[in-house]
């Protein structure tokens, strides 16, 4: 499960491996890969 569970699931492939739910910078790479944009989350 991604830590944005409001976001609609996509197919990444069977290859895919998830990074870890605690890593937000891996996530934001998935979501530009996926060709999502996620809200910036202020630092």
């Amino acid at each position: 499960m991604s830590p944005l569970p409001s976001a609609p699931m996509s197919c990444a492939g069977h290859d895919f491996a998830a990074p870890r739910r605690s890593d937000r910078k891996a996530w934001s790479v998935v979501a530009v890969v996926l060709g999502r944009v996620e809200p910036s989350e202020p630092r």
